[in-house]
């Protein structure tokens, strides 16, 4: 807390020369008078206490001297100082010179305020901490158990009668490990991102074609294995073949996006687009990733980029995932200087990185 967010300038003055029967109706309304001298220097703070202690008929004559507070102070200083005062308000100093008041009962508002905002910052961590660990021991108890199985499963295997159910159970392993490999860097980097580390930026050559035929045969791998079919469609202008960014940083944003795009697409069917935008003076390349399914709600808006958020349609039966892929997209699209946002409507979802060239 900052000392100075309490400092006033709009107190009563009163000349150390009045007497002391003419103010005490000021003082009755007022708590505290500050008491200056004929050049309107300070002299000290006048308080009902003080004309109980040093009952005279001058003003100056009844003042007590009382703590000064200074910017050091810490907070067990200035708590310290207003009780030994037994004074409503107390004179600020700085670089040797009055300043100004600062009055007791803003300084317990501003304690107050503190106090409940790091009791409902505890009641959030506490309840964010015992959702994410509710979601980490599924989430990443099933893939172990899965991949412990098929590693059974393949022991047992006699390769030279059973090759194709051999090279079957291959696949769905090394997909399953690449799975739970993108979880744990998901939830490593976010990590890092909330303990305020900060990530270094890369600005490698991407070719996006390639980009995303990656993204196409790895989903169509794990649409393979799970019985589905999946189907995408690439558009890539002709001026967007070869973008400049953080290969790592985007490939974990646009994962996040087709594995959504996936999880609410009503038919299957995710489109993957780059193209380049123009702003003022000022050059983009963008990626749209788009699905068909349920729109996403203006009461949603808030919660959608919220960590441990899994999911906008209730109807759906896909609930895997930690749910911080897109709170970790957002965080990652602002470290590389992007912009990451949505567009909802007619039943079709559209998530997009825009980033400088």
């Amino acid at each position: 807390m900052n000392i100075k967010d309490c400092l006033s300038t709009n107190f009563v003055p009163i000349n150390q020369e009045r007497g002391v029967s003419s103010i005490k109706r000021e003082l009755l309304f007022n708590q505290y008078l500050v008491v200056v001298d004929d050049n309107d220097n300070f002299v000290g703070i006048l308080s009902s206490f003080d004309l109980i202690i040093k009952p005279h008929k001058l003003v100056a004559d009844c003042v007590i001297d009382k703590e000064i507070l200074l910017p050091g102070d810490t907070l067990s200083t200035i708590v310290e100082k207003f009780n030994k005062s037994r004074c409503s308000a107390l004179p600020f100093y700085e670089d040797g010179k009055f300043s100004g008041v600062i009055e007791k009962n803003c300084i317990i508002k501003k304690l107050t305020c503190r106090i409940e905002e790091l009791y409902k910052h505890s009641i959030i961590t506490q309840n964010l901490k015992k959702h994410f660990l509710n979601n980490i021991s599924h989430e990443v108890r099933t893939p172990l158990s899965v991949l412990i199985g098929l590693l059974d499963v393949i022991a047992e295997i006699d390769i030279d009668r059973f090759r194709d159910e051999h090279n079957e159970y291959r696949v769905m392993l090394k997909h399953n490990i690449d799975s739970f490999l993108v979880m744990m860097n998901d939830l490593i980097d976010l990590s890092k991102i909330e303990s305020g580390e900060i990530l270094p930026i890369e600005h490698d050559p991407i070719n996006v074609r390639v980009f995303f035929n990656d993204f196409k045969k790895f989903f169509n791998t794990r649409a393979t294995i799970t019985k589905n079919e999946l189907e995408f469609k690439i558009y890539i202008e002709e001026n967007c073949e070869i973008v400049f960014a953080d290969y790592k940083k985007l490939k974990q944003i646009i994962y996040n996006f087709i594995d959504n795009a996936i999880k609410f697409s009503s038919d299957n069917i995710v489109e993957c687009k780059c193209c380049k935008e123009k702003s003022g003076n000022n050059t983009y390349s963008v990626f749209y990733i788009t699905n068909r399914g349920t729109d996403i709600s203006n009461e949603q808006d808030d919660e959608i980029f919220r960590s441990f958020n899994k999911g906008w349609d209730s109807s759906a039966n896909y609930k895997t995932g930690l749910g911080i892929g897109l709170s970790l997209s957002k965080k990652l699209s602002e470290i590389m200087g992007g912009e990451l946002g949505y567009e909802s409507k007619n039943g079709k979802t559209t998530f997009y990185i825009k980033m400088p060239d």
